[in-house]
């Protein structure tokens, strides 16, 4: 947490310098080389029942590619770090998991930078490819918009807009086409 007032920064979880892959609250958690981060809130349909029953808003997750151990973690508000599992309670495996992003779904997208693929975690644990694995050179970082849009940015100087699945280019193009371009 960063205190702008204050100019204070606090660590919510794991130990500087202290690498592994323990879930726990805290400085008890440990990460290998953490890397993209996105915050994690209700979904559309979450938000609008509670406002319906006049609840106040959950708390707020922070959802963690633990690059080093290739998983995807979720910390809570309250410093508790959880490993993101299957519907079979294993570990989602990734491969240099790089950048995620949450769209308003819940769905998180997980781009993995030594596979060159875009995987989607559904709000059920299930695991998806969100885009084929042909289309990105190191795809980097990863944002869901408001409205639903995913935007990927990979190593081979492009920005690709994910539409139903398959990647298109939105920005920079490579300056060689082949399989791995437009």
């Amino acid at each position: 947490r960063i205190n702008l007032a204050g100019g204070t920064v606090e660590t919510i979880a794991g130990l500087a310098g202290v690498a592994g892959a323990s879930d726990g609250r805290g400085t008890a958690a440990r990460f290998t080389s953490p890397a993209g981060i996105a915050v994690e809130m209700e979904t559309s349909v979450q938000k609008l029942a509670r406002q319906q029953r006049g609840l106040p808003p959950p708390p707020v997750s922070v959802i963690v590619a633990d690059t080093g151990n290739g998983l995807v973690r979720r910390v809570r508000e309250t410093g508790e770090v959880e490993t993101l599992r299957s519907t079979l309670s294993a570990s989602l495996m990734f491969s240099a998991p790089d950048g995620v992003a949450v769209d308003p779904a819940g769905t998180i997208y997980v781009s993995e930078t030594e596979s060159g693929r875009v995987r989607a975690i559904l709000r059920n644990g299930d695991v998806v490819g969100a885009a084929q694995a042909s289309t990105f050179t190191s795809p980097r970082g990863v944002v869901a918009a408001q409205d639903g849009r995913v935007v990927v940015a990979a190593k081979d100087q492009s920005i690709r807009e994910i539409v139903y699945g398959l990647p298109r280019i939105t920005g920079i193009v490579p300056s060689r086409i082949d399989n791995k371009g437009a």
